[in-house]
């Protein structure tokens, strides 16, 4: 009887991973195409942010100063 129990737990584990799997697989993107836009940008887009001083991050995000010039910002800065 419990051999029979552990036998069947491990077959509905077992299920329920593959089935997992099989939806990791179907909701990721394609792996050749992440990252592609920013690899051609210098540094790969990354810098300091000129707004909150942040170092070493993602500069992706227009933004009008008082001066009127647009500057890259960062994600946290973007709607300042």
């Amino acid at each position: 009887m419990k051999k029979v129990i552990c036998l069947s737990i491990f077959v509905l584990v077992h299920h329920l991973i593959k089935k997992r799997d099989l939806m990791n697989r179907m909701m990721k993107m394609a792996k050749r195409n992440r990252g592609k836009t920013i690899s051609y940008l210098p540094s790969r887009g990354r810098g300091t942010c000129p707004l909150c001083g942040r170092t070493r991050i993602k500069l992706l995000y227009p933004h009008k100063t008082v001066e009127n010039v647009t500057i890259k910002v960062c994600k946290m800065c973007r709607h300042k």
